[in-house]
């Protein structure tokens, strides 16, 4: 008998063709959140490259109102993503995209967490992590994956960045679970 767990599953394809090859851009320029301490990108501001466990480090903690992004980042209002205690979780993907925080999420950000390949903007990846709402720990890769090593078993939700075909199994009676790409081509 096969069984599948419930999984938490977000999808985000942000491209304008998919004609165009990738090409490796430096990360610096490919993928980033500009944060800002007041709504309408505006007051202190600060450009992240990168993933955040904790932004006490940079004076961030607790501040943001409003950003503009490229790629898929995650706001969450404790350190470690979340790690310990399960709260609010904030997600937005686009290109050069400008939000507010909604005023729920505002001034209670602690980590941030970029998800997607750390290179090739919009680039075939899949993220697993181990608590819902893209909270806890992850693994991560561009290939596929017949073995997932420490996340077998504890997937909780998954984002797919790009726009291959993947095809995620999970099974019972201790199988290991996978993820495999479709080719179609």
């Amino acid at each position: 008998m096969i069984t599948v767990a419930p999984l938490f599953l977000l999808v985000v394809a942000v491209s304008f063709t998919t004609s165009l090859p990738q090409q490796a851009v430096p990360r610096a320029t490919a993928v980033y959140a500009n944060v800002y301490s007041e709504v309408d990108q505006s007051g202190y501001n600060f450009k992240f490259t990168d993933s955040l466990t904790n932004l006490s480090a940079n004076y961030f903690e607790d501040t943001m109102d409003s950003a503009i992004i490229t790629g898929m980042w995650v706001f969450y209002e404790n350190v470690n993503y979340n790690t310990q205690n399960q709260d609010k979780v904030y997600w937005a993907a686009g290109i050069d995209y400008f939000f507010n925080f909604p005023e729920e999420y505002r001034n209670v950000i602690s980590s941030m967490r970029f998800v997607g390949h750390p290179d090739i903007l919009n680039a075939d990846y899949w993220t697993l992590f181990d608590m819902t709402l893209y909270q806890g720990d992850s693994v991560s890769g561009t290939e596929d994956a017949t073995s997932l090593g420490g996340m077998e078993g504890r997937a909780a939700s998954m984002a797919l960045i790009g726009n291959a075909n993947w095809t995620v199994f999970t099974f019972s009676y201790g199988a290991p679970a996978s993820i495999l790409r479709l080719d179609l081509s």
